[in-house]
């Protein structure tokens, strides 16, 4: 029989274990991991706000706009003026950058935890997740270097790709940390206030995003609509608040498992008791109910 250590230094995504490694051993990295969230929130707020100041400084002379859609301040308002281009594609730069690192170190972290049984379908939504992240953080990319001025439809296919795949991505995460990651009962109601953010996040992205896109397919929007743009833009980045909220920690905590003995099949395959040290959330909701 082939060991665990053996299968797991043949799977492709070995190189990411001395990562995962890395987050468990070393407080400054799971700090830098909970700090993260809270950078990359930071700079994508203040480069829309600061893009935004540039944009209306230079139209003072202008009646109020209002507010405008995101894209509309990603570009100088007059041909020559490069300010906002610099300063959106640097800002968003910065973001796509922060989030990589944030996304590699999950990865290997939920490559790392132990599962029982499923464990290729856990492997494939974990996989699934950060392919389409990393997706999003493409497009994202692409919506700061292809502006509408540029080429308008590559600009919005950008931008629809980018909350597409993002909110799947959170989906597809949410989904494997609600049913395969297991938490230890010193966790759980730390948990528990993860799992209920993020859902509450990413459903009210998708929420907010389609209100926009049905108004703009329509040909009804208007500047006061723009708002739902902003709202769905902002909460789409708020999801990562989960990890300041304890996500990585129960990462580490879940992945150390993988360091147990392994005990028998029998064991292995029998259900958690009720005081069991750790289990999924969605047990936890199963026993509540049926008590």
């Amino acid at each position: 029989l082939v060991s665990k250590e053996a299968r797991r230094r043949a799977s492709p995504m070995a190189p990411l274990s001395p990562l995962a490694g890395l987050a468990r051993r070393s407080r400054c990295c799971r700090i830098l991991l909970r700090s993260l969230p809270l950078a990359l929130i930071t700079t994508f707020v203040l480069t829309l706000v600061i893009c935004k100041a540039v944009y209306d400084n230079d139209t003072d002379a202008w009646p109020d706009q209002g507010l405008q859609p995101i894209s509309n301040y990603l570009m100088g308002q007059w041909p020559g003026q490069t300010a906002n281009l610099a300063i959106s594609r640097t800002g968003f730069a910065l973001v796509v950058a922060q989030a990589l690192v944030l996304g590699v170190f999950r990865l290997a972290l939920l490559l790392q935890v132990p599962h029982i049984k499923s464990t290729r379908i856990y492997s494939m939504l974990v996989l699934l997740s950060a392919l389409s992240g990393a997706g999003a953080l493409g497009t994202l990319l692409g919506v700061a270097i292809v502006t509408i001025e540029d080429n308008s439809s590559l600009h919005d296919g950008f931008a629809c790709a980018t909350y597409v795949m993002l909110p799947l991505a959170q989906v597809l995460e949410l989904s494997v940390f609600v049913l395969f990651v297991p938490v230890h009962h010193e966790w759980r109601r730390r948990a528990v206030v993860c799992a209920v953010w993020a859902a509450v996040a990413v459903t009210a992205t998708i929420a907010l995003m389609s209100a926009y896109v049905a108004e703009w397919r329509a040909g009804t929007l208007s500047d006061d609509k723009a708002a739902l743009q902003w709202s769905g833009a902002i909460l789409g980045i708020s999801y990562y608040l989960i990890d300041p909220l304890a996500y990585v920690s129960i990462l580490v905590n879940a992945a150390d498992l993988s360091e147990l003995p392994v005990r028998a099949t029998a064991d292995r395959e029998a259900t958690p008791s009720p005081d069991s040290a750790a289990v999924p959330l969605w047990r936890l909701a199963c026993r509540h109910r049926g008590r």
